[in-house]
């Protein structure tokens, strides 16, 4: 297999955009590498399915009884490498995960540190999965 695609992933989750967010890192990942090129699924020999699982948030630490301080966004997806000429799945993952903290601020307006979170989760995901492909297949 020399070229694969990696089109969005599904979204099993209440999260919006996160399919984008890991399909795009992935592809930004995979790119740094010689060992295939990212094509379209027309000019593609297979194809990176993905799904995005979950997407899970815990408390870490408390500033006061009710009110939580640092949060862990964990996002776990699973994938299958599968070769579009016979459909033959040639590596699968059930489930990988990772996760990134942030810091909520005395306002209600955390998103932005949430996103980057979900940002950082992303690109370890996108890693992880670049190093058990291209080690297992």
């Amino acid at each position: 297999v020399n070229t694969i695609s990696v089109p969005l992933f599904e979204n099993n989750t209440n999260e919006p955009l996160i399919a984008s967010l890991v399909t795009n890192a992935l592809i930004n990942e995979l790119n740094l590498t010689d060992a295939v090129k990212i094509v379209s699924t027309d000019k593609s020999d297979a194809v990176l399915k993905g799904v995005v699982i979950s997407v899970n948030t815990t408390t870490l630490a408390h500033s006061s009884i009710r009110t939580a301080s640092e949060k862990r966004v964990r996002i776990a997806v699973s994938l299958r490498l599968v070769r579009i000429s016979d459909d033959k799945v040639l590596w699968q993952e059930y489930s990988i995960d990772e996760w990134a903290e942030y810091f909520v601020s005395g306002s209600m307006d955390y998103s932005s540190e949430r996103r980057n979170a979900l940002n950082k989760a992303a690109l370890k995901i996108a890693k992880k999965v670049r190093d058990r492909m291209f080690t297992d297949f």
